[in-house]
Parts: structure tokens; C-alpha cells; sequence
């Protein structure tokens, strides 16, 4: 599993004033050795792309000063098909039961699907061991089911016969 950059930018989130939850995932990214963008939309995020076993997702860090929160999502690459979210809904509803840490979210109206963590820091601080645990559960997750949810989403297999075949 490895990381690229998202776009053909120098790959420097953008300076400014920046909070500690976003200073915090930016001291990630850079020692990382992660290439990030700053992006604008739907919120400021840093976005990458990761590089996982079976595909290649997006990935967004959003820091929420103010409610003190860090979230990351992983992508699924391509929209679920309209005829396919019933499908895909019991099988990440499945998967949900079971994950420790973190939840897949389907967006019913557009289709995207995505793996989010997150940590709330009111009354503590972050630190960057802590963004990494937040990004590393993340990405471990979506690439331990993203092969099994294209079977679901576009091999038109049954979510508890994916499953059964995971285990």
C-alpha cells in the first residue's frame, strides 16, 4: 500500500493560518513523506491519494477547529450504481457491525461510498501519533474490503456471499 500525490502540484498543503487539528495533519502528511493538496470543496481538506492493494481511492483529512474534531475519509473510486445501493447498503451495514473504529457511509442521492474515522480532542490535544492511528485505521479498513465491495457493487454478488468468502 503506498501513497501518490493527488494532483501534479508541488504537493505542499496551503500555508496560513492554521489551527492545531490542522497543523496537526499537516505535520503527518510532511513526516510522513505523504504528498497532499489543499482543497476548498465541499470543505478545506487536504486530499491525497492512496494506493491500495486491490485500487487506488482519494482520501480527505478535515480539521474541525472549532468543534475540536479530526475526521478522514477514504473514497470508494467510482459512484455505486443506482440499482446496486440495496446491496451495498446491507453489506456495509454488515461490515459496520463488526469495525471497531470507524464506519463506511453510502450517500443514497450520489452514489459515492467512503470509509470515515475520526476523533474528537475537546478538553485534550492532538499529536500527530494520534492522526496517524486516525488515518491508519482508516486506510487498513478500506483496503481489507474495497476488492469485496466492487464484487457487491458491480459482480452483482450477494453481500452475505462475499462476506462468507472473506472469512
Amino acid at each position: 500500500m503506498s501513497h501518490s500525490p493527488a494532483s501534479s502540484s508541488n504537493g505542499s498543503p496551503a500555508t496560513g493560518a492554521a489551527g492545531p487539528i490542522r497543523s496537526a495533519l499537516e505535520s503527518f502528511f510532511e513526516t510522513s513523506g505523504w504528498p497532499v493538496d489543499a482543497v476548498e470543496r465541499p470543505r478545506p481538506a487536504l486530499q491525497s491519494e492512496f494506493e491500495g492493494e486491490d485500487d487506488t481511492w482519494m482520501c480527505y483529512a478535515i480539521a474541525l477547529e472549532e468543534a475540536e474534531q479530526a475526521l478522514f475519509y477514504s473514497v470508494y473510486p467510482e459512484a455505486i450504481p443506482r440499482d446496486r445501493l440495496g446491496a451495498v447498503a446491507e453489506f456495509i451495514t454488515r461490515v459496520n457491525f463488526d469495525l471497531p473504529i470507524g464506519n463506511f457511509e453510502l450517500g443514497f442521492d450520489t452514489g459515492e461510498l467512503r470509509m470515515k474515522t475520526s476523533i474528537d480532542v475537546a478538553d485534550d490535544s492532538i499529536s500527530v501519533p494520534l492522526v496517524r492511528n486516525l488515518v491508519t485505521a482508516n486506510v487498513v479498513v478500506m483496503n481489507r474490503y474495497v476488492a469485496a465491495l466492487r464484487r457487491v457493487a458491480f459482480d452483482h454478488e450477494r453481500p452475505e456471499d462475499v462476506l462468507r468468502d472473506m472469512r
